[in-house]
């Protein structure tokens, strides 16, 4: 391969600004269930932790889908930097969830 044509890549923006606003969509939706069934919420029934850290946990993780991307939307990020990231994005958001959100 002689490389030619094969310049610095450019970031898609549309398409990272896109991915973004939907990942944290769902990311909120789940962060609202997992409140609500982590709370009493209404005097209902007792709280169910197990679901709650559940959907604490898969709110991180569509939190950190944009940042584990970042490499494959043209970004000049290193693959491992990303998902080092990501994961650190997923552990923050479950432990404020679950110690701070749903806290008694």
């Amino acid at each position: 391969m002689s490389g030619l044509g094969t310049g610095p890549r450019r970031p898609r923006w549309a398409l990272t600004v896109v991915c973004a606003l939907g990942s944290w969509s769902v990311a909120a939706v789940l962060a609202v269930m997992a409140s609500l069934s982590g709370s009493q919420f209404a005097a209902g029934p007792a709280p169910d932790p197990t679901s709650s850290v559940v959907f604490w946990v898969l709110a991180g993780v569509f939190v950190a889908i944009p940042i584990a991307a970042l490499p494959a939307l043209g970004f000049d990020v290193r693959r491992g930097s990303a998902w080092t990231l990501a994961s650190a994005a997923v552990a923050v958001v479950a432990l404020l969830g679950i110690l701070v959100v749903n806290s008694p």
